[in-house]
């Protein structure tokens, strides 16, 4: 398994035959398709092989683990609409700020320096 950045860098991997398949989000529950992923089936040759039901689960996390420090929340801008009625009423005055992936957000809270105690 490679993990990619984003859904373009996915399909281009398999037509490329860099990867023999890729994974991708094609619709959820809470807003319904992902329109990037049908976009790239439309411009692409690659078919759906195959069909996987998961449930997903969203976290925060930074480096101290306090929801208190959170003072910007990087995410994909899916997983936001997916939770914007919790973060509207728990997070109201955390910047949000879109990111290519959920895995890149991960990283820059990584690195992200902790508040002075």
């Amino acid at each position: 398994m490679v993990p990619k950045r984003n859904i373009t860098d996915v399909f281009d991997e398999v037509e490329r035959g860099k990867a023999l398949l890729g994974v991708v989000p094609i619709e959820n529950t809470t807003e319904g398709i992902v329109t990037h992923t049908l976009d790239m089936l439309v411009s692409s040759e690659l078919k759906i092989y195959a069909e996987i039901m998961l449930r997903v689960s969203h976290f925060l996390i930074n480096l101290s683990g306090k929801v208190g420090d959170i003072k910007k929340i990087y995410s994909h801008p899916q997983p936001i609409a997916q939770c914007k009625n919790w973060l509207m009423k728990n997070m109201p005055d955390v910047s949000l700020v879109d990111v290519d992936s959920t895995a890149y957000a991960a990283q820059l809270a990584s690195r992200t320096a902790l508040p002075p105690r």
